[in-house]
């Protein structure tokens, strides 16, 4: 359970820091309001989590209040507006440059908590998960979504 709820803190600091960056209050990027702008906003959230965070659709809808099949149509938004609005890919890519500006730490305050983490774990078992997964998240994603599980 500890780890859940971790993942789940993990995962809206991810929105609160898109919602900062874009100067929008989180009580108005997780609002029911189809405002473009807000529409927009919550298009790169959901992708930010999904690509780069390995969230699953539940995960997100939860964190947004929303079923799974409006984060399906989030995620297909934001595809169109990749495809089709310059703005947008511009303002997603500065989102992205800026959210892994802010994740940049030290290697030592990383093994440090890599280390914590790992003698959460009981078992050797769930320590050579979580270390497969840290070494997957490595290689695949550049935002430190705090990924395990």
């Amino acid at each position: 359970m500890k780890l859940k709820t971790k993942r789940a803190e993990s995962f809206n600091d991810i929105v609160t820091r898109v919602a900062q960056v874009h100067n929008v209050k989180l009580s108005e990027i997780k609002s029911h309001s189809r405002k473009h702008e807000l529409v927009r906003v919550r298009a790169m959230a959901f992708n930010i989590l999904y690509s780069k965070c390995g969230a699953k659709l539940s995960e997100i809808g939860r964190v947004f209040k929303r079923h799974h099949s409006t984060v399906i149509h989030g995620l297909k938004a934001h595809k169109s507006f990749m495809q089709t609005d310059e703005s947008y890919v511009s303002e997603y890519m500065e989102t992205l440059s800026r959210i892994e500006t802010e994740d940049q730490r030290t290697a030592r305050e990383r093994a440090i908590d890599i280390l914590s983490e790992l003698e959460s774990f009981k078992t050797i078992g769930k320590k050579i998960v979580y270390v497969e997964k840290l070494i997957e998240t490595y290689e695949h994603k550049s935002i430190n979504c705090d990924n395990e599980s």
